[in-house]
């Protein structure tokens, strides 16, 4: 049994916490934002600061919600940590950073695992997170039993660094499915078929996966109780391009990827989850159609705007996304439109434009020029 300091206490965080005091540690907890915690949660201790959480702590969890939480989360860390401390960090981050404070920590005699995980909310609450960590092999031997109690796997990826990198190949897969996904069923609504058997399908065929299945069942039920945040999705999107770019790996498939999350971001979906993206983004498919006339030219005609169902998520109504996705769908193959010119011809509205959806199609088309022609 540990007696162990927790940072972050958001939707991982917390059943992260509850299964480590479940397992007999003992838990002190410090989150940002003070909130109530589940009723489950009582007995476990909330410092009033940083410091307070970890003092005469051996072994420190870290999980927030990205790089600038992490900085400001570490930058107060390194100043009260003493020596020969297990800082073990599951945060979503650029592989850099976690090199980075690992070599800090070393320097004032503590060791640093990074240990993202792979997982939502019930995965988090039941004890049944994926961890790739990146660390000494020693390092990892020590937190190994501790994480096994979060954990259905726990995977040794390489040096520091390491799991991050994984986590963020990882999420690459996740955001690409997301949107293969949300074309499939919108395809699917278009042409009439049960959803339910759609679903039935996607249950038995090898190019399905659990996240698939979830996401298409949650998107039938119009289910969006919390579990992932599209603001986080962007998030990793993002840290993925940096990450491709640093490494000069061209990545013309996914490159459109990240402006779609930041079109639905700039709708107001920021806190969305995954399903309402495929719900409410991509049946804005359906109302496209090029002229065939028009189509050498590049230029897009669309159908007369359609009514679409308000979430309960979000009182935001997605129906404008339509030329938008048209114009990110044309990046890859150079077509050029998005210009300010085309946008008046068209009278796409001020607060489209305001909104920086321009701007986001232009990053993909660029995107997409550069690496595909990226020198190895």
């Amino acid at each position: 049994m540990s007696d162990v300091a927790f940072i972050g206490l958001g939707t991982m965080g917390r059943g992260m916490v509850r299964n480590l005091y479940r397992a007999g540690n003992t838990v002190t907890a410090w989150n940002r934002t003070r909130r109530p915690l589940p009723a489950e949660l009582d007995s476990v201790a909330q410092a009033e600061s940083i410091a307070a959480a970890i003092r005469g702590k051996s072994i420190v969890f870290v999980c927030v919600t990205g790089p600038d939480a992490q900085r400001a989360v570490f930058d107060e860390l390194l100043d009260c940590l003493g020596p020969d401390v297990l800082v073990i960090d599951s945060t979503t981050t650029d592989p850099a950073e976690s090199v980075r404070i690992a070599q800090a920590l070393a320097e004032r005699g503590s060791r640093y695992l990074d240990a993202p995980v792979f997982g939502s909310k019930s995965e988090a609450w039941e004890g049944r997170l994926d961890f790739v960590c990146g660390g000494a092999e020693a390092t990892f031997r020590n937190a190994e039993p501790l994480l096994r109690n979060l954990a259905a796997t726990v995977h040794h990826i390489g040096a520091s660094g390491a799991g991050a990198t994984m986590k963020l190949i990882g999420n690459l897969l996740v955001a690409a499915q997301m949107v293969s996904l949300g074309e499939a069923l919108a395809l699917a609504r278009r042409a009439g078929l049960d959803g339910e058997a759609v679903v039935r399908v996607f249950d038995v065929t090898d190019y399905s996966s659990g996240l698939i299945r979830g996401v298409s069942r949650a998107s039938l039920r119009n289910d969006f109780s919390p579990s992932f945040y599209l603001r986080h999705m962007l998030k990793d999107v993002r840290l993925i391009e940096d990450l491709a770019r640093r490494l000069a790996v061209p990545l013309p498939a996914t490159a459109p990827i990240g402006p779609l999350y930041q079109a639905a971001v700039n709708e107001g979906l920021e806190t969305s989850m995954l399903p309402a993206f495929t719900n409410c983004f991509f049946p804005c498919l359906d109302w496209i159609r090029l002229d065939r006339r028009r189509r050498r030219h590049g230029l897009g005609h669309f159908d007369k705007p359609r009514r679409c169902r308000k979430l309960a998520a979000s009182r935001h109504c997605v129906t404008c996304l339509r030329s938008v996705v048209a114009r990110l769908l044309a990046a890859p193959f150079g077509i050029h439109h998005g210009n300010r010119a085309y946008d008046r011809r068209h009278k796409l509205s001020a607060s489209i434009a305001r909104a920086g959806h321009n701007r986001e199609f232009d990053r993909a088309r660029v995107a997409c020029r550069n690496t595909v022609f990226a020198r190895r």
